[in-house]
């Protein structure tokens, strides 16, 4: 299980770009950097990502007649966990499996409706494989060089 330890991402650290997603919906781009960290209860590694400026997302990737059912793209309330999932497949750091399930478990933890969890969690393990194998709008290489990861063994 994945668990968010801390974060400090901050709305003023994304700003608006002229770039638009497959679905249509306006990319940010990180301008002040910002870090997120995580650990598994499997492995008991802590493991912290600091993202630089010019990292770009695209929020939630949520069609948007599902955005009545599921939420908007920029929810606040989430946006950590939906920019986690980005970077995890932008990097590759982790497998798609545990990318997804990342995802999963923080929208759970943080207080995403369970149903709509489920919904999310479905799709991405449904419909992910080409994003992952293809992470837009940035290549792994660049993604890697603008997301640093760090991990800490357990103790």
């Amino acid at each position: 299980m994945w668990v968010l330890e801390g974060h400090t991402f901050t709305d003023d650290c994304l700003t608006p770009t002229n770039l638009k997603s497959d679905n249509g919906v306006i990319l940010k781009k990180v301008i002040k950097p910002f870090s997120i960290q995580i650990s598994n209860t499997a492995s008991m590694k802590v493991i912290n990502l600091i993202i630089m400026p010019g990292y770009l997302f695209d929020g939630a990737s949520i069609p948007k007649y599902f955005h009545w059912l599921i939420g908007k793209p920029w929810d606040p309330r989430f946006l950590v966990s939906f920019i986690l999932h980005d970077v995890a497949y932008g990097t590759h750091y982790f497998s798609r499996k545990a990318s997804d399930e990342m995802l999963r478990d923080i929208l759970l933890q943080i207080g995403k409706n369970p149903l709509k969890v489920k919904a999310i969690y479905s799709a991405v393990r449904t419909f992910g494989q080409g994003p992952w194998e293809s992470p837009w709008p940035l290549p792994e290489g660049a993604a890697r060089e603008l997301c640093l990861y760090y991990e800490k063994e357990p103790k």
